[in-house]
């Protein structure tokens, strides 16, 4: 069981796109594990994985990764946090307790593998999101601000959605291959500032997107699974997204629909809705053009 309420899981692997970081009990047997993308020299997205039961509300010490023990290891288990009032004031601001909560331990540690370990200019900065609030995330691992959004994962009735959606007139729309990805990247990097060409490649490799296009150029593109899970609608204007959104539904023949988006972009009452926190340690990323993101990957990437 998890400390946190996992996102739906994606029925692929992104290996190769995130450093994880592991933690065991001496005789081995997993407790925790953390993943971080490192999207740019200074930015990261936090994947939040299962971590024990055991562990929840405890304050553990650990072993730091070696060479010859790559692993971490909790070597013990407290129930109170370390009471650190009569330590000089530099040594208690300053410095990290011994005992912390794992994933603390464990994100600290990926961080600075993934970022690095100087942070003279502080500019690293981290995103995670939850469907719980978490006093730890916030105050022992340092998630203190609040993104200016509010984001909930919605469920949909594609009977009542479509009734909704007022498409663009004579936009092509057409499922993409390969042959896509340049157009595909180009727009992405258009309201991302990114280059996220690999992650393009794994969801073409393992989902089915449909793009808008326009000659050589595309104008926006809706990912998907054929189960109604939607991973991203990126467009140039609402009734772009509305003509990728109707074109999904009507290939698949689909029912229901579930994504994340930020709060009022869709107009039709979904049938459940969960909202997500999303937090950052430093400052909300400014590059994001939310006016062409109309659903986005959470638990997976930045949108």
């Amino acid at each position: 069981m998890s400390l946190v309420e996992s996102f739906p899981k994606l029925p692929f692997s992104i290996e190769g796109l995130y450093k994880e970081a592991k933690a065991s009990d001496l005789h081995g047997h997993p407790l925790a594990s953390h993943a971080i993308i490192p999207y740019s020299a200074t930015q990261g997205y936090c994947i939040l994985l299962p971590v024990h039961t055991s562990l929840k509300g405890k304050y553990v010490k650990i072993t730091h990764p070696t060479s010859e023990q790559p692993e971490i290891q909790v070597v013990s288990v407290q129930d109170e946090k370390e009471n650190r009032t009569l330590l000089p004031i530099v040594e208690r601001f300053h410095t990290a307790p011994e005992a912390r909560p794992v994933e603390c331990h464990l994100n600290h540690i990926l961080s600075e593998k993934a970022l690095g370990r100087f942070n003279l200019e502080l500019k690293k900065n981290l995103t995670m999101d939850t469907f719980e609030e978490s006093d730890t995330w916030r105050d022992d691992a340092g998630f203190l601000v609040t993104d200016r959004n509010t984001f909930f994962l919605y469920k949909f009735d594609t009977s009542k959605l479509l009734k909704t959606l007022l498409p663009a007139e004579g936009v092509t729309i057409e499922e993409c291959s390969k042959d896509h990805l340049d157009a595909l990247g180009d727009f992405d990097n258009s309201f991302t500032g990114l280059r996220r060409d690999t992650l393009l490649e794994i969801l073409l490799e393992n989902s089915q997107i449909l793009a808008a296009t326009n000659g050589e150029t595309v104008d926006g593109f809706i990912v998907g699974q054929k189960t109604g899970r939607i991973l991203a609608i990126y467009a140039e204007t609402v009734e772009i997204a509305h003509s990728l959104l109707k074109a999904y539904i009507e290939k698949n023949k689909l029912k229901s629909v579930e994504l994340f988006a930020v709060k009022g972009v869709w107009e039709c009452e979904p049938e459940s809705q969960k909202k997500v926190n999303r937090r950052h340690t430093r400052s909300v990323p400014g590059q994001l053009k939310w006016s062409k993101i109309y659903a986005l990957n959470m638990g997976v990437h930045i949108v």
